[in-house]
């Protein structure tokens, strides 16, 4: 199906629960609907629960239709987290240092929340070593080498699996990773994103887990440039999905 095929097919299969969310008691299904984009790109439905009394509990979850790239991602963040349990609390300050700095507003131009977590993986993996779980899943038997197909699934999903393809050097970086606070973490984080990082060409991407300029035959033709406002200026970055 093309793209407006997928769109319209998303926005048919969600409009009768959003119609049928909106109409009912609160009660009912102890929810409401906070948004709806039903003509977007991936077309979604942004819910709230409620407690039993019909008020606002500030629990959120997008709901979409046929696209299964996010069970990925979330299979591929907690693979993450499972090798650097430092992850989620990092991603976490990132993300409400940059929310509290007003660096969120993707309708501004700036980064969005998933991209930060995209950038906090990536230096993770060109500083400190965490390693690329797609690259290692080219490592195990019968698996073919990383394409470079739009967004590419095949990737080592449980720590069992990674340990038995991480190289010694792998390994003692991954533990020297885990060994440091929270706070150098952070600082670092900082750092390579204001001193070392190239705004202008290279790509955020935690599929390679190297650093590369986007010109780079191992990305997908269907990377997107993305148009970010940092540094007090309009910058040219490449933030790709996870996958890609």
């Amino acid at each position: 199906p093309t793209a407006d095929e997928r769109i319209y097919a998303g926005s048919i299969a969600l409009r009768p629960l959003v119609k049928k969310i909106e109409k009912a008691e609160e009660t009912k299904y102890l929810l409401r609907v906070l948004e709806k984009r039903l003509g977007a790109g991936t077309p979604i439905v942004t819910l709230e629960m409620l407690s039993a009394e019909g008020a606002p509990t500030g629990y959120t979850c997008d709901l979409c239709f046929a696209h299964m790239l996010p069970v990925y991602n979330t299979r591929l963040l907690r693979t993450f987290a499972d090798l650097s349990p430092a992850l989620p609390a990092l991603v976490l300050v990132v993300k409400r240092w940059a929310k509290a700095n007003g660096l969120a507003k993707t309708f501004e131009h700036y980064i969005s929340s998933y991209s930060w977590t995209v950038m906090v993986v990536y230096y993770l993996q060109v500083v400190h070593g965490l390693p690329s779980l797609h690259v290692l899943a080219s490592k195990l038997p019968g698996v073919r080498e990383l394409g470079h197909e739009a967004f590419d699934v095949r990737f080592v999903d449980n720590v069992a699996d990674a340990q038995k393809v991480l190289s010694g050097k792998e390994k003692t970086r991954l533990k020297a990773l885990n060994s440091m606070s929270l706070s150098e973490l952070l600082h670092g984080f900082y750092k390579f994103y204001w001193e070392e990082f190239g705004w202008e060409d290279e790509v955020v991407s935690p599929r390679l887990g190297v650093r590369e300029k986007r010109g780079s035959r191992r990305f997908s033709p269907h990377l997107e440039e993305t148009r970010v406002r940092l540094k007090g200026r309009w910058q040219m970055s490449r933030l790709p999905n996870m996958l890609n």
